[in-house]
């Protein structure tokens, strides 16, 4: 999950620093997709995987 986060971080560093408008948009654009795929999932996690680590831990 942190993967993603990163990898979207790194995206939009680059777009930050590229010039060619075409590639600062694909950049933006990747940075986009990976953070929806964090959003996702974090729900997951928060839905599935942390509750059953709450009960565990009681």
């Amino acid at each position: 999950m942190e993967r993603e986060k990163s990898v979207a971080e790194v995206y939009t560093y680059l777009a930050e620093h590229v010039e060619d408008s075409n590639v600062r948009e694909t950049l933006k654009k990747l940075a986009e997709i990976e953070e929806g795929h964090y959003r996702r999932l974090k729900e997951i996690y928060d839905g599935i995987l942390q509750p059953n680590i709450n009960e565990a831990l009681s």
